[in-house]
């Protein structure tokens, strides 16, 4: 639950949440529509980690994966091994473009979230972003490089040029044969 605040243009708020001992651990996004007193609504996208947490096995938890889908298994693979999250806790996307900070975040989860630097490597990734440990981590592995001007573009989606440029430099990283 959360407590009314009142914040000026401009201004954020920090909210911590405590989710239901249910909720695997993952990074999650939802919408939250809030209203003020004078009608306007404002949408809010809220992104954050469960840290821990168990998984469960069998199906996936996930409405928008179908029994028997091609990419079934490959989906309960990588949550159950904490690699990937769903979108919420009930859904995960399949269909959904993925942007830079996911695609950093899911080799930092397949590395067993490695220690890593806290100040931002880029200037637009801020150090309290869900994604900005991962960022930061594959940015001093040489995995991932952003866009000149100390921008990384986070939000942007990946490119098929960009993930390739990823994938090659996680390989060489890895030191898998290239």
């Amino acid at each position: 639950s959360l407590s009314p605040a009142t914040l000026d243009v401009g201004e954020e708020a920090i909210l911590k949440v405590r989710p239901k001992d249910s909720l695997p651990g993952g990074s999650y996004n939802d919408t939250l529509t809030v209203e003020s007193t004078g009608g306007l609504s404002v949408e809010v996208t809220l992104k954050f980690m469960v840290e821990g947490g168990s998984r469960p096995t069998g199906s996936t938890p996930f409405t928008d994966v179908p029994a028997g889908a091609w990419y079934e298994g490959a989906v309960k693979y990588v949550y159950e091994q904490g690699i990937m999250s769903g979108a919420s806790a009930a859904t995960f996307a399949p269909d959904a473009k993925l942007s830079r900070a996911q695609v950093a975040q899911v080799l930092y989860n397949l590395e067993g979230a490695p220690a890593a630097a806290s100040s931002a490597a880029f200037a637009d990734v801020a150090g309290g972003a869900w994604y900005a440990k991962a960022v930061n981590w594959a940015a001093e592995q040489g995995i991932v490089s952003g866009y000149g001007g100390g921008r990384f573009g986070p939000e942007d989606n990946v490119t098929r040029e960009q993930l390739a440029l990823i994938l090659f430099n996680y390989a060489a990283y890895k030191k898998y044969g290239t």
